[in-house]
């Protein structure tokens, strides 16, 4: 498939960037597509349905999606491995144990977290009127949300073979129907929350459905055998070796969220809307940080694969000066007009007025820190793209303590600025432990090289 890149060879520098602007594009039709639901959602809907939407469901869905997301990246890590070492035969085997996994998986784990939907919002504290709306949008986002899984499966399967290219396409597609069913569902139909919840489904069913026939049809390391999916219990424990770390990096993560969502809601809706407005700007915001994320661990993980160290730590270098230089200018943007920017989404008037006062309250904390996200998200797709797991591991655990000490703690002390400081502090922790590792990782490396096995 012509989209397929081989990142062993040519400029570290050149490879990632290039990888990464399909990368930036699919975010940005994403975002685009969060920035019209929550455009639509507070202008139309208003502010109760906008924290139903954002705040109240945004950690619960973060929480289970984030756990399938990480395991979809993790298992792809050893398929970028293979496909580094020049090894396709079991490329195409690992893309299969990939999808047989992530299915078994993720259908009754969905189907649970829907059961239990009203249940979980009651135990966060979900203010009143926000609990109806954000109930119905939980349960079709669960029980509907295997495409919203399988999507990003195809497109971590994609990048691993260093094709950033296609999810554009697809994610761009979905985003088009999503917008657009987004407004007939609201102001023509009269669907309210639910019609939200439905176009996302719908959009994504969509395009999934053209995603395999597309890759099946132009990428042949899609054209799986049946001696691909020939059970390997070794195969199986490779993947789950790494996939498994990073799901539970993700939902361990989440957690945190979760427990900090419930201190939020404590403080009221209005506090709930503000942080809803918020979250798409810090989405916008980090977009080429994850962009550049993940490029690396593609990068990382092929050349690992190819058994060079000395670029993988080139391209892990030219990454954090990216980094560096991006959040410097982003952070004074954000502290400097976050009121201009929070009144995007919540229109200035005197029943707004409080929550857009906790939304930029809350971004201008954010900002300020934003550098450490920046290399959390360096060292730990290194790592990952390395096939070191346990760290990132731990580092999502160390978050989540962070952020429940700062649900408990923090918020009980100094209020609203107390739980808004609990995401810098889960930083904080998070970069310590990642840094420390990958500098150790390397120094391993060095000594002892690259195990030959990985080109097997």
């Amino acid at each position: 498939m012509s989209n397929m890149k081989d990142m062993t060879t040519g400029n570290p520098l050149k490879l990632i960037l290039f990888f990464s602007i399909p990368l930036l594009l699919a975010n940005i039709c994403q975002q685009c597509y969060n920035l019209a639901d929550t455009f639509i959602v507070g202008r139309y809907l208003g502010k109760a349905a906008l924290a139903a939407v954002g705040g109240a469901s945004g950690s619960l869905l973060f929480l289970v999606f984030g756990f399938f997301f990480g395991l979809g990246g993790g298992l792809t890590v050893i398929t970028a491995q293979r496909f580094g070492a020049k090894d396709y035969d079991n490329v195409r085997r690992s893309i299969a144990t990939s999808l047989v996994i992530c299915t078994v998986i993720t259908v009754p784990c969905l189907i649970l977290f829907g059961v239990m939907a009203r249940k979980t919002l009651v135990l966060m504290n979900t203010p009143a009127d926000v609990l109806e709306n954000a109930t119905v949008y939980l349960r079709i986002m669960y029980f509907f949300g295997f495409c919203n899984i399988m999507q990003t499966m195809l497109n971590s399967i994609q990048r691993s073979l260093g094709d950033s290219k296609s999810p554009l396409y697809f994610l761009a597609l979905s985003n088009f129907l999503n917008i657009g069913m987004n407004l007939y569902f609201v102001l023509v139909a009269g669907w309210g929350v639910a019609g939200v919840a439905w176009a996302t489904v719908i959009s994504q069913v969509i395009a999934v459905a053209c995603y395999l026939f597309y890759m099946v049809k132009k990428n042949p390391m899609m054209r799986l055998k049946l001696s691909d999916w020939k059970f390997d219990r070794s195969f199986y424990l490779e993947h789950l070796r790494v996939g498994l770390p990073m799901a539970f990096q993700f939902g361990i993560t989440s957690v945190g969220g979760v427990v900090l969502q419930r201190a939020v809601n404590g403080f009221g809706s209005d506090a709930v809307g503000g942080i809803s407005a918020v979250a798409p700007l810090n989405s916008v915001t980090f977009m080429p940080l994850f962009s550049i994320g993940i490029a690396l661990s593609t990068f990382v993980a092929q050349n690992y694969g190819a058994r060079d160290l000395k670029r993988l730590r080139e391209g892990t270098r030219q990454s954090l000066i990216i980094t560096i230089v991006y959040t410097a200018a982003t952070s004074l943007l954000m502290y400097f007009f976050a009121s201009s920017l929070v009144e995007i989404f919540l229109d200035r008037t005197a029943e707004n007025a409080a929550a857009i006062g906790y939304g930029v309250h809350f971004l201008r904390i954010q900002a300020i820190f934003y550098i450490l996200l920046g290399f959390i998200l360096v060292y730990r797709n290194a790592l990952q793209g390395m096939g070191f797991p346990f760290y990132p591991f731990m580092a999502g655990v160390v978050e989540m303590f962070c952020r429940v000490f700062g649900a408990l703690f923090l918020s009980v002390w100094f209020g609203f600025t107390g739980a808004a400081l609990s995401h810098p502090l889960a930083w904080v922790g998070s970069t310590v432990l990642l840094a420390w590792d990958y500098w150790r990782k390397i120094k391993m490396l060095k000594r002892t090289g690259i195990p030959e096995r990985v080109s097997k």
